[in-house]
């Protein structure tokens, strides 16, 4: 520190110091768990950037410690190690004189101020450093239970929710629905009432038929009987029927005894 004060002094009594200004379009950011945050910064300088220098650095909201992000010097950058394979670095600073990283991943301990100090000698004064605080949201639930439900209960619900980044809603339409072993044994229940209904048909009708052919035997057994039944006694003739026609036949003379 003294030695950069005394390199300032020096500077300024020869007249080389010059103006940096160093600036982000945010002052704050929020970000999902999960989610990924762009830290903006850029600068302006007048001189060479051959001796630019960029630092990010990390104030926890919760802790309240400082610690290194990022560091970039003479087209050289170091990366520390929480933020290795989450952090991407600003390309070709140098030349298009913008500072800004991204952060991928971020919990919930990332949540803090970022700050981005750049440094571009002989270009010390002015406004060297912006900041940005960044909040990272907890991914949260709310979870309704109903139980013993009832037809009271049935219809449709809706949900909101609100926080930093917006508001959002949702509806859920909570019917009756019938388990799938219900429904399977509604299937079975009625393929056999089909098949009882189908027996019970052809029970019926089989004794129909069945009495049927008993009556008609019956009734052409009786015709037969009745056609062979004798001719009534004391009938002096008796009569025959052939294919040619009626034959009529006269009684046999009965033999009398004659008294002498």
């Amino acid at each position: 520190m003294l030695n950069m004060l005394g390199l300032v002094v020096l500077l300024s009594v020869m007249g080389l110091v010059q103006s940096i200004s160093v600036k982000t379009p945010q002052k704050s950011l929020n970000v999902t768990v999960g989610g990924s945050g762009l830290l903006q910064c850029s600068f302006t300088t007048s001189s060479p950037t051959n001796k630019l220098s960029i630092e990010w650095t990390f104030v926890s909201k919760s802790a309240g410690t400082a610690h290194a992000v990022y560091y970039y010097q003479a087209e050289a950058e170091v990366i520390s190690k929480p933020y290795l394979s989450r952090l991407t670095p600003p390309a070709y600073p140098n030349t298009t004189m913008n500072a800004s990283i991204t952060i991928s991943n971020m919990q919930v301990a990332d949540s803090g101020v970022y700050s981005c100090d750049v440094h571009n000698l002989p270009d010390i004064e002015g406004n060297s450093e912006a900041s940005v605080a960044v909040t990272v949201l907890g991914i949260q639930t709310g979870v309704m239970y109903i139980r013993n439900l009832s037809q009271f209960e049935f219809g449709e619900y809706q949900c909101n929710a609100s926080n930093a980044l917006g508001f959002a809603t949702c509806k859920l339409e909570l019917v009756h629905e019938v388990g799938e072993g219900a429904i399977i044994g509604a299937v079975i229940g009625a393929l056999l009432g089909c098949v009882l209904i189908a027996l019970l048909v052809w029970f019926v009708t089989h004794n129909m038929k069945k009495n049927k052919y008993r009556a008609a035997k019956t009734t052409e057994a009786n015709e037969m009987k009745a056609s062979r039944a004798e001719p009534t006694r004391g009938s002096p003739h008796q009569t025959s029927v052939t294919s040619r026609g009626v034959t009529m036949e006269t009684p046999t003379p009965r033999e009398e005894n004659v008294e002498a």
